[in-house]
């Protein structure tokens, strides 16, 4: 296991996404994270963390537009900012855009006290 980032840094970097009323969108929060050469997308809605290599099934490019920024303020769901793609936080499934139906590649992360950790890949 590989620590991937702990739940103060977490806290103190992750985006606290708002609506485009400035209302809390839900209690979604993201952060990018890169790691021996890789990057990763941590999202926390409510007390569950889940965790995607960040790169769009579509175009193989990061998600975000701006450092953190990852959920759409309007549907709370990820988005590519490069064609508008939605994703469902929690499962990484693409529900709108040309790669409908495809889903971010998912990683295995537990949570070890204060910190969450990239559990080891099965190799295939």
């Amino acid at each position: 296991m590989r620590t991937l980032c702990t739940i103060a840094h977490f806290e103190q970097f992750a985006e606290p996404q708002t609506t485009h009323n400035d209302h809390p969108a839900s209690n979604s929060q993201t952060l990018g994270v890169n790691m021996d050469g890789e990057h990763y997308i941590v999202v926390r809605q409510a007390h569950i963390f889940t965790a995607f290599i960040n790169r769009c099934p579509h175009l193989h490019i990061p998600l975000e537009w701006q450092a953190h920024h990852f959920l759409d303020p309007d549907t709370e769901l990820l988005r590519c900012s490069t064609h508008g793609a939605l994703f469902i936080p929690s499962s990484g499934e693409c529900v709108s855009g040309p790669c409908a139906g495809d889903t971010l590649q998912s990683v295995n992360i537990q949570r070890i006290a204060d910190t969450l950790v990239l559990e080891d890949q099965a190799s295939t």
